[in-house]
């Protein structure tokens, strides 16, 4: 399933892409992710991209980055492009103030995102410890140049590939001791998910996993 989130991400463009923002919405031109809405598979989808009964449930999400290019096709505010954080997080009084959410950062970038820059718009006055704020925001722009011939790219941080693979998020769960919460709802956790930690949770007790998946058929499973 964090595959899919990753080509929802990637392959924006093509068919069921467009099929999916259709039906679910889109923002900045992305598919937009909501939990406990539509099919089951996208529910699982979106369980995954939460991190829905993982201890650390930021494993997805805080391991993908934007690389910034020419900035045309990345969100200033929603993107994780600096420092591999959203500026929604890291600002967020500040994005809850804005008054374009949804603006790329070559249009920040190309109207001036210094001092006075007309871009900083905001839905009414900035009280004192806000403007510290927005000069504590600016600093960490000082140094970016966009790359007009480079486009933007995402980028996964487990695989030197700098794409998705399920090999990486297998090594990177297991080396985390990630586990399932104590407090999950079996009905939101996708069915992977549950097995992964079940086959674990065999092998740490040092089972045999060919005696542990006979015994389960017990009744009228024949010979």
């Amino acid at each position: 399933m964090g595959k899919w989130v990753w080509r929802c991400l990637e392959e924006r463009d093509s068919l069921w892409s467009l099929v999916l923002k259709a039906k679910y919405g889109q923002e900045g031109g992305r598919v937009c992710f909501a939990e406990g809405v539509g099919s089951a598979w996208w529910r699982n989808v979106n369980s995954v991209r939460v991190g829905v009964g993982v201890q650390d449930n930021r494993w997805l999400v805080d391991n993908i980055c934007r690389r910034v290019g020419n900035g045309r096709d990345t969100l200033f505010w929603l993107d994780p492009w600096l420092e591999e954080c959203p500026l929604q997080r890291s600002f967020c009084r500040l994005y809850e103030l804005a008054e374009n959410t949804s603006i790329s950062v070559a249009d920040m970038f190309e109207a001036g995102w210094g001092i006075g820059g007309e871009e900083w718009k905001w839905r009414r006055r900035l009280f004192a410890w806000e403007e510290e704020l927005v000069l504590g925001c600016i600093g960490k722009l000082a140094n970016i140049f966009l790359q007009v011939d480079e486009v933007d790219r995402w980028v996964w941080k487990l695989h030197s590939s700098q794409s998705y693979s399920v090999k990486s998020v297998y090594s990177y769960l297991s080396a985390s001791e990630t586990r399932i919460s104590d407090s999950f709802d079996r009905k939101e956790v996708p069915l992977v998910t549950i097995s992964y930690y079940a086959l674990r949770y065999v092998v740490s007790l040092k089972i045999s996993t060919t005696y542990f998946f006979s015994a389960q058929c017990t009744v009228g499973c024949g010979s």
